[in-house]
């Protein structure tokens, strides 16, 4: 705790800015709503399961990662409009599909959507306008997640992309898309 609390108060200008690291410490006693401040630039709520209501301005939150929450589709329509967001993980969770009001968040550069419950719904044709994106996670543990024609090869900067449980079904997709075959 002691180490956590001093890492916090060193990215929070030494306590000048306390509002903009948000970090709430997975299963802790506490079960009330979390507020989110609209100053905040880095949150972490992962494996909280605690309701949260967004009070963000939109322009400021950089990082965002709710991991483990048990949160669906409607999570999107609270980040949508975070358009200075590089970093979102909202891996596992329950999305049954992948938000096209996702495809605005345009300066994400890394997106962590794995190990949600897909079904056989694909990613949007839109989400070739996340050209910024390096790292892209959508290991699935059930389900197949359809990859239209044109999506990959449009994310010029993608460095890493994460299909593990999809490799045997998209890898000769993956090697025609790219063209490597």
């Amino acid at each position: 705790d002691v180490i956590r609390d001093m890492a916090l108060w060193i990215s929070c200008d030494y306590g000048e800015n306390n509002d903009k690291w948000i970090v709430a410490a997975p299963g802790g006693r506490d079960k009330r709503i979390i507020i989110l401040s609209n100053k905040a630039e880095c949150i972490s709520l992962s494996f909280n399961r605690i309701p949260i209501r967004f009070n963000l301005d939109p322009l400021k939150l950089r990082i965002l990662c709710l991991r483990n929450n048990e949160l669906d589709e409607s999570i999107v329509e609270e980040i949508k409009n975070c358009t200075s967001l590089t970093y979102l993980d909202l891996s596992r969770n329950n999305l049954k599909r992948i938000p096209e009001e996702l495809c605005s968040l345009v300066n994400l550069e890394y997106l962590d959507l794995s190990e949600n419950v897909f079904g056989e719904s694909g990613v949007p044709q839109s989400f070739g306008k996340l050209i910024n994106l390096k790292f892209l996670y959508l290991k699935s543990g059930s389900g197949y997640v359809r990859i239209p024609s044109g999506v990959i090869s449009r994310l010029k900067a993608l460095q890493v992309i994460d299909l593990r449980s999809l490799l045997r079904k998209c890898t000769l997709f993956l090697f025609r898309e790219l063209g490597t075959l």
